[in-house]
């Protein structure tokens, strides 16, 4: 997996390990008055022949982290914000997962090769962070149990670059099992009972992805939804989408009745559409994610269009 997240440098190497394995030794890359590269044998004396390595043998391969951060925000929907931590090396936190609002836990990626700079990156952030976060590495194999009981005692939630991703046909798709670690972390974490403004949360069946829910308008603002076994019918109020002040729905209920009209598509040629709606599809998205605790985006952008599809069935009355 980590091969699709690597980027050449810009230099190439100024060195290569010995082609022939007769020595230790590293050969140095000489560019010659003829065109040719050649990896000279540095050992003294000399213990191997000159070798004339072809120019992509020279290709030097790095960590693309901005093209890890944003696939890892993506798939987990974070708010991303991306900051390298300057006193914990390689060390990042990448965003703010935040399942419901007022609800907001940091999300850190940290990439170590000793178990000692592991704990110190653990127990600095558990020291600094008054309440639960992520913690993402690309192994566990860190992880001792000392660490664990530092997140557990923090109600931190774990996740390895395998536990968020897979790959399917060479390209990096969600784990299925990741969008269960959220709900279990949310639900451990995220105290929802008492809030007293009539919002409720979907009761959907665990493994659900955006492809198994349906939406349906039936009458006024009320929907028809649909996640494997289980139904139910709601008001805009009761997912979130209605106005505090006067309980008028919000642009964001508005906006979802436009993907029913369109069954599933919004783009630009809808006479609704303007230079807000982006933003406005942003927070459909997440209001969408709290009532459903279905992880990841439950829209994509079509480019033929360069508007949004659903990934879920929506239909009008």
């Amino acid at each position: 997996m980590a091969r699709v997240f690597l980027k050449p440098r810009q230099t190439p190497a100024t060195s290569i390990p010995c082609p022939t394995g007769s020595c230790n030794c590293f050969h140095e890359v000489v560019y010659r008055a003829d065109d040719r590269i050649a990896a000279v044998c540095r050992c003294e004396p000399p213990m191997c022949d000159t070798v004339y390595p072809a120019t992509q043998d020279l290709v030097v391969y790095e960590l693309d982290r901005w093209k890890l951060h944003s696939k890892i925000g993506e798939l987990l929907s974070l708010d991303m914000n991306a900051e390298a931590l300057q006193d914990l090396r390689k060390t990042t936190q990448l965003g703010l997962d935040v399942p419901l609002a007022g609800s907001v836990f940091p999300v850190f990626m940290t990439i170590q090769f000793r178990q000692e700079d592991f704990h110190d990156v653990v127990s600095t952030i558990a020291a600094r962070q008054p309440g639960p976060f992520i913690l993402i590495s690309p192994t566990a194999q860190f992880c001792t149990p000392s660490c664990r009981s530092i997140l557990d005692d923090h109600e931190a939630l774990f996740l390895t670059l395998p536990d968020i991703m897979i790959l399917s046909d060479g390209k990096p798709t969600s784990n299925p099992t990741v969008g269960d670690a959220l709900t279990r972390f949310h639900s451990s974490v995220v105290s929802t009972a008492g809030s007293g403004d009539g919002v409720r949360r979907f009761n959907t069946p665990s493994g659900a992805q955006w492809s198994d829910l349906e939406i349906r308008f039936i009458y006024g603002d009320k929907v028809s939804v649909k996640v494997k076994s289980e139904t139910g019918v709601f008001n805009c109020s009761q997912m979130g989408m209605a106005n505090k002040k006067n309980g008028d729905p919000t642009e964001q209920w508005n906006l979802l009745r436009e993907f029913a009209k369109g069954h599933g598509d919004f783009d630009w040629s809808r006479p609704t559409a303007d230079r807000v709606i982006q933003k406005r599809r942003e927070n459909l998205a997440k209001d969408l994610r709290v009532f459903f605790k279905i992880p990841g985006d439950p829209f994509f952008y079509v480019k033929e269009t360069k508007g949004w599809r659903a990934r879920f069935h929506i239909e009008p009355e």
